[in-house]
């Protein structure tokens, strides 16, 4: 909910009615005016506005990293203790250079499994190994060193596929509502291009 302060004073006839959630909401049944989702848009009849770029970055704490030596190739995970994300479809991260159009897939391992990011962020925060984490949860740490890069020249996914990115997604209508509107445009121009999380 970060800067729903400042969206609220801008525009104090506006009333949030927010909903967290992992599930994927029918947004016409719950009449929904916009949803903000994270990751690859399935097919809909929804129209969809991207607002920013959703990327992930190998992370772990100095400390962890202090007690064994960095990994210098992707291979060399396998040495090491990897946080994993439960709801990823395999036990494996993806990989490319940047002139590989196709991923490659490294099998990982590790004692921690969690289906939250925010608890695998903290876990790497605590030493405990790597975590494959979203940029724009780990931007402020990595800026304030309490988390480094691992592998940075790579991209890096948990699953193949389509792109992913964070959305805005609202229902087709033939005049978008005026409070949709300002909320997109409030959340383009506050996260910028690129994001301010990917700025150094």
């Amino acid at each position: 909910m970060a800067h729903m302060k400042e969206f609220l004073a801008a525009y104090p006839d506006i009333r949030l009615d927010a909903t967290l959630t992992d599930e994927t909401v029918d947004l016409i049944q719950t009449a929904t005016d916009v949803a903000v989702r994270i990751g690859a848009l399935v097919d809909s009849t929804l129209v969809a506005r991207k607002l920013a770029s959703h990327r992930r970055i190998l992370v772990a704490s100095p400390a962890y990293l202090d007690d064994r030596p960095p990994p210098q190739a992707p291979g060399q995970l396998r040495d090491h203790e990897c946080l994993l994300f439960a709801l990823q479809p395999t036990g494996a991260w993806y990989y490319r250079c940047s002139d590989d159009p196709e991923p490659l897939e490294i099998a990982v391992k590790g004692h921690l499994r969690a289906n939250d990011s925010q608890t695998l962020r903290d876990a790497a925060l605590s030493g405990v190994g790597i975590a494959l984490l979203p940029t724009w949860l780990v931007g402020a740490d990595i800026r304030e060193k309490r988390l480094v890069p691992v592998l940075p020249h790579y991209e890096w996914l948990i699953a193949p596929g389509p792109e992913r990115a964070i959305w805005a997604v609202y229902p087709p209508k033939r005049v978008v509502s005026p409070k949709v509107k300002v909320f997109v445009a409030f959340l383009l121009e506050r996260f910028g291009q690129p994001p301010y999380w990917d700025c150094p």
